[in-house]
């Protein structure tokens, strides 16, 4: 009788711990559906950052060649052409930089 009664007890232990394993699967997998599309959504904006950089980083190449490119030219006319492209060029990547750093601690805040 012994015997029998501490393999219920141990059932029955066994049944407990079961069930709280398996209700506490339940809610992990509950809590990480929930965080699942924070995660895809932090994953897309570091995506898009990152392509936002590697293009700023072309671009900086880019404006490195022209300047060298003006250095190396004696001729008015092609320094103002290169000014203009310039300033047209990376006066408006200036703006949405500075749009969008607004736009970024705008959103920490809040």
């Amino acid at each position: 009788m012994c015997v029998a009664s501490t393999n219920k007890s141990l059932e029955s232990v066994y049944e407990r711990q079961r069930d709280h394993i398996n209700a506490t699967f339940s809610k992990t997998s509950q809590d990480v559906d929930t965080l699942e599309p924070i995660f895809k959504g932090m994953s897309d904006k570091i995506n898009k950052i990152q392509a936002i950089w590697l293009l700023i980083l072309k671009d900086s190449q880019t404006l490195a060649n022209k300047l060298s490119d003006m250095k190396s030219t004696n001729y008015e006319v092609a320094l103002k052409r290169y000014a203009t492209t310039l300033e047209a060029t990376y006066g408006a990547l200036y703006f949405t930089l500075e749009q969008y750093s607004l736009a970024v601690q705008c959103q920490h805040r809040h």
